[in-house]
């Protein structure tokens, strides 16, 4: 018989988070740092514990599906709300199951969502409109993968290419760090990203407060399935491009980038996203 169990991420149990952690893995949709129980804890922990809840669906008292949600008086969200890319489901709770039991279970009268994975077809009926995720799949190495996008027509890797040869030409060298451990290139990127915000008229998420916390405590976290990793690229010396990534099992989730507005005209986001 199907059971919903609804807890805090700080209460599950290590066997919960193993099996868990184990359907990440069984497909490619769910092998999101955003969908792991690594990140659920890490925005309860920033957020200072207020409403992230997990539901646990079982079968034969054996976990079947997980998802983590932010619960309030009327509305579940998806965990870490605006700073998640992705939400919904890890598992398959069974054919016949009804999405309308998690929200009975989370106890509020719906749950709005914006960034479910396609192959989580459960939620398709509820669905309106959809959009493209960019992804980049490779199997077999990057020269596999840049080789098929030159046999395709595609010619993005190789004006990439072409600017960094100009820039190293006209600036410098490129120096790529990956997982860098550089506090003060940490610190620029939130400036940059900041004030991205505010030229654009966008809402500043970090004013909130917690996403600067969670920010912070994923770049100190070193758990596999979610842990935040910092790269950089400098160009004769200087930082030019720095980009804050979550790191699944499998998977690198670009999350928030951002680069000198000096030296624009060599698109050194592209050139530090080819090198990661």
């Amino acid at each position: 018989m199907v059971r919903i169990d609804v807890v805090r991420p700080k209460e599950l149990t290590a066997s919960q988070i193993d099996a868990w952690r184990a359907l990440q893995g069984r497909k490619g949709g769910w092998d999101s740092p955003f969908l792991s129980p690594c990140w659920a804890r890490s925005v309860e922990q920033a957020r200072g514990g207020e409403g992230v809840r997990v539901a646990i669906v079982s079968d034969g008292g054996q976990p079947r599906a997980f998802m983590s949600a932010t619960v309030g008086r009327v509305t579940a969200i998806a965990a870490g709300g605006a700073m998640s890319d992705y939400e919904g489901l890890v598992g398959d709770p069974g054919p016949d199951f009804d999405p309308a039991q998690l929200v009975r279970a989370l106890g509020v009268s719906r749950y709005d969502f914006g960034h479910i994975p396609a192959c989580q077809d459960l939620f398709t009926p509820h669905a309106r409109g959809e959009a493209l995720s960019w992804i980049c799949d490779l199997p077999d190495g990057y020269e596999a993968y840049a080789a098929g996008r030159r046999a395709a027509g595609v010619s993005a890797l190789k004006e990439i290419d072409r600017k960094r040869r100009k820039v190293e030409r006209e600036l410098g060298e490129t120096v790529f760090t990956p997982m860098s451990a550089a506090r003060a290139d940490f610190e620029r990127l939130v400036e940059l990203k900041r004030s991205q915000f505010k030229a654009s008229g966008q809402t500043d998420v970090f004013t909130a407060g917690w996403p600067l916390k969670l920010l912070d405590d994923l770049y100190s976290l070193d758990i596999p399935g979610c842990r935040g990793g910092l790269f950089t690229l400098h160009i004769g010396g200087k930082l030019a491009a720095v980009q804050f990534h979550l790191m699944g099992q499998s998977t690198i989730h670009a999350w928030i980038i951002a680069h000198e507005a000096e030296f624009d005209r060599y698109s050194p986001g592209l050139i530090l996203f080819q090198d990661l």
